[in-house]
């Protein structure tokens, strides 16, 4: 978990582009996986009622047009990786809805990697110079 912290520390520093690893199963289930709807939308949707999940709320609200997007899918209960399943550039924030409009730049891709505690819907912002974060986003 100390690990997670410490990526988020770019956090009001200047930083004009973030980076976001975010989740596409409703739910956490895999019969609500909406990564193919997300890909042909041109989008990500956070997918809890408002309330529902106050700190991922937050960090929805945090996403602005040109931060990185990478779509994650955990392997597993108590698994410490994840998949990186797509990898995108926000383009678009949808006032008072909880989507944004991406540019998917690489799709179906199945890059597994440590989890660094990126287990829920919404994890980062995460500094471009991690080299975790390097890992998950290069193309």
């Amino acid at each position: 978990m100390n690990d997670l912290r410490n990526r988020y520390q770019n956090k009001g520093k200047g930083i004009s582009m973030n980076y976001w690893v975010v989740g596409a199963m409703f739910g956490g289930r895999k019969d609500m996986d909406q990564l193919e709807r997300f890909i042909g939308d041109g989008c990500w949707e956070y997918g809890y009622e408002p309330g529902e999940q106050l700190v991922q709320e937050r960090r929805f609200r945090e996403i602005k047009v040109n931060d990185r997007i990478a779509i994650k899918r955990r392997l597993g209960k108590g698994s410490k990786q994840i998949e990186i399943r797509a990898i995108g550039i926000v383009t678009g924030i949808e006032p008072g809805k909880t989507r944004v409009s991406v540019k998917w730049l690489v799709t179906e891709m199945n890059r597994i990697v440590q989890s660094h505690g990126a287990i829920a819907t919404i994890h980062g912002p995460f500094a471009s110079g991690d080299p975790w974060t390097n890992q998950v986003f290069s193309i």
